[in-house]
């Protein structure tokens, strides 16, 4: 079994998100070490900026490996029709709902997930509507509906 590769590209988003949590961490660390002799800044000793510093940096190479991996997905992922199977109100969010899907794997294996989509949309996801899902082949339980992409999209011809 092969799949084919194809191009995929960032979007705005997946341009954005890692740059703007590294750019936010980089300026931390800037005005850190610039109050460096201050025995408290901004009411955070040295090992909590150090800590604050650390976790700054690890947003950013964090949110910068999911726009990767979604990237990857498309590229090397499987494409297939998911079935909407129900859509249900979730009791403790006023605004989101559920919805349950289902698709086949080229071996026939059925994979069944839920993702959340915003009240606002809800009327969109029918039950028994057909909808356009990426899985890895190799791990199948990794997948994406396209509607929930957000780093990256297939790229288009131009």
């Amino acid at each position: 079994m092969t799949t084919a590769t194809r191009p995929a590209s960032r979007t705005l988003a997946g341009f954005l998100a890692p740059a703007l949590a590294g750019a936010s961490a980089i300026c931390f660390i800037f005005l850190a070490v610039l109050h460096a002799h201050d025995a408290t800044w901004l009411g955070l000793d040295k090992a909590a900026r150090v800590l604050v510093a650390g976790l700054g940096i690890f947003a950013a190479v964090g949110t910068e490996m999911i726009v990767l991996r979604q990237k990857k997905l498309i590229g090397n992922g499987q494409v297939v029709e998911a079935v909407v199977d129900e859509v249900r109100t979730i009791s403790w969010s006023k605004e989101h709902s559920a919805a349950y899907y289902h698709f086949f794997t080229e071996d026939r294996r059925v994979i069944t997930s839920r993702c959340a989509i915003e009240n606002d949309k809800r009327d969109h996801w029918l039950c028994g509507q057909k909808i356009m899902a990426i899985y890895d082949p190799a791990r199948p339980a990794r997948h994406v509906v396209n509607d929930r992409l957000w780093a990256a999209e297939l790229k288009t011809a131009a």
